[in-house]
């Protein structure tokens, strides 16, 4: 009997001890799973993971500061004027922006050597500024791989699209721009035989074939497609085979407005006095004015700058006042301008982290700019409408916006 009794006491503790555990497991609070960052509407990191390190913030950039295409140059200003106005209001967070130019002399080549110097020598996270699509392409080479992030301020080859996940730009590409300028020329100008003369270049080129394809797809008829090496002053033999094409238009390609006015000189003499089109980069303030007869009556596209806009106001008057006059290419240095303040706000927001920035860029919508509303698709181009201009009387006149 007494073994039976121990035998009861135990088996009512063990299940005193069972009911315990149970109640300790069914009433424990419930876990909290790990929290993920929450994006916001633009699919950027949340401000509160902002980080900037102590000192400034210290950025590179390049442009053709000598060479063939040092009239681009001119787009520092633009850029320079905006570091100064960030800078005089405080900077980031109280952070300076300092910016490390160097000499892509709008080529590959140099281009290279000047992203290498950036990126290897002196360490820098991003670089701004860039103009010329050769030495963009040659750069982001060299920027991607390394996961710098490459903002270009102008470069419009189509080939930039697919340059990388770190590649940026607040000018829009020719893959868009050729159509505009194919459609006007075929819809609106009523013209079927087109003749061009394009610099072998990475911008030329991919413009070429943009135009190109989309002129003959409208059904119109490329009579002639001449080509010549950047440096070359004699395009006679080219222009000749141009005026007996038979074309009732011709798109000057030129990569500046040194080659192409130099085009446009020889087309004169040569005779060729068909209706012309050029592209953005030789409607120059400075060419035009310097060469009335030469410009007067030439069609061109690019987006178009709107005073009536505070932001473009802010920037012009901003510029004039610095300056003592108007920007040269208007549309290239507000796209200069507005990638300093766009990064510096992405800055502010998410930190110097290069992948936040990315992020932060890819979900800009609407973004007021001195240029216009940017919004930055998935390839990392600006969405920007263009407009129709034709020199008249020595100036650049608007004819509006067109999309065909």
């Amino acid at each position: 009997m007494a073994e039976n009794k121990s035998s009861g006491v135990i088996a009512w503790v063990v299940l005193a001890v069972i009911i315990i555990i149970g109640a300790v497991y069914f009433l424990r609070p419930a876990s909290t799973p790990t929290q993920q960052p929450v994006a916001n509407e633009t699919n950027t990191p949340e401000v509160i993971t902002a980080q900037i390190p102590d000192g400034p913030i210290i950025m590179g950039a390049s442009a053709p500061l000598s060479g063939d295409q040092v009239a681009f140059a001119t787009m520092r200003t633009a850029t320079d004027l905006a570091v100064e106005e960030i800078n005089a209001n405080g900077g980031v967070k109280g952070h300076q922006l300092q910016i490390i130019w160097e000499d892509d002399k709008c080529n590959p080549q140099d281009g290279t050597s000047a992203a290498q110097k950036l990126v290897e020598v002196d360490k820098v996270h991003f670089i701004i500024g860039t103009v010329c699509s050769g030495a963009t392409l040659a750069e982001a080479a060299i920027t991607e791989p390394a996961k710098v992030l490459l903002f270009s301020a102008a470069a419009s080859s189509p080939d930039l699209t697919t340059a990388g996940d770190y590649v940026f730009r607040t000018y829009p590409s020719d893959g868009v721009g050729g159509k505009v300028l194919a459609k006007y020329s075929y819809n609106e100008l009523k013209k079927m035989k087109l003749a061009m003369l394009s610099e072998q270049v990475d911008y030329t080129q991919g413009l070429r074939k943009t135009m190109s394809e989309t002129f003959k797809a409208l059904g119109g008829e490329v009579v002639a497609d001449e080509n010549y090496n950047a440096g070359d002053t004699d395009f006679r033999t080219q222009l000749l085979k141009m005026k007996e094409s038979g074309a009732d238009i011709v798109f000057v390609n030129a990569n500046g407005p040194v080659p192409g006015t130099l085009i446009l000189k020889q087309m004169n003499v040569a005779g060729l006095k068909v209706l012309t089109v050029v592209n953005d980069s030789l409607i120059s303030a400075d060419a035009i004015s310097k060469n009335r007869g030469l410009y007067e009556g030439v069609y061109s596209t690019s987006p178009d700058l709107d005073p009536a806009r505070p932001q473009t106001k802010k920037y012009l008057d901003a510029y004039q006042a610095k300056y003592k006059k108007a920007p040269e290419y208007p549309a290239y240095m507000a796209s200069s301008y507005d990638q300093v303040y766009m990064i510096a706000q992405a800055f502010a927001e998410v930190g110097t982290d290069t992948s936040a920035v990315r992020d932060w860029l890819y979900g800009v919508k609407n973004w007021p700019g001195a240029l216009g509303d940017i919004t930055i698709d998935s390839n990392g181009d600006p969405l920007i409408g263009y407009h129709i201009k034709q020199v008249t009387n020595g100036a650049l006149k608007d004819l509006g916006a067109y999309q065909p």
